[in-house]
């Protein structure tokens, strides 16, 4: 079941939707996304 992050501020709130949550077991995971380094997507990720 997604989740809400909310955080209110004086100019309104703003509300956040969590759908998926993926997790690994580090950077020498294979399946992670750092597995192979820094690339533009990655970059364009954070």
């Amino acid at each position: 079941m997604p989740k809400l992050l909310v955080r209110r501020t004086s100019k309104g709130d703003m509300i956040g939707k969590i759908i998926e949550v993926k997790a690994y077991c580090g950077s020498d995971d294979p399946t992670s996304y750092a597995y192979k380094g820094k690339t533009i997507s990655k970059y364009l990720m954070n």
